[in-house]
């Protein structure tokens, strides 16, 4: 438990950890919309659409932003900053990171 509590409290893991809960939010989002849509046999209206292909796009910036942090993370670093997008993440990292490390050390 010990061991699962230090690599959530680095900052470099829980930016990773982070885009990958955001992502598979978004995904989420994205697969339960198209399986209302069809379990219902109905057509999707202009807000679903934009609802699904938004939230697509954030889940593939996501795994794009996961893919390379794995190979380049000063680049995605850079890209991150260019984008103005740095701020954000950091402090979605701290809030994440505080949510998971108090339940671990509820848990502990």
């Amino acid at each position: 438990m010990a061991s699962l509590y230090a690599l959530f409290a680095d900052q470099s893991n829980g930016e990773f950890f982070t885009i990958l809960f955001l992502g598979l939010i978004f995904l989420a989002v994205v697969l339960y919309k198209n399986d209302i849509i069809e379990k219902r046999h109905l057509r999707p209206t202009g807000f679903d659409k934009a609802l699904i292909y938004a939230s697509g796009f954030i889940a593939l910036f996501c795994g794009i932003l996961l893919f390379g942090k794995l190979l380049f993370p000063d680049n995605v670093d850079s890209l991150l900053l260019l984008l103005g997008l740095r701020e954000a993440l950091k402090s979605a990292t701290l809030s994440f990171q505080s949510v998971v490390l108090g339940i671990l050390s509820l848990l502990m």
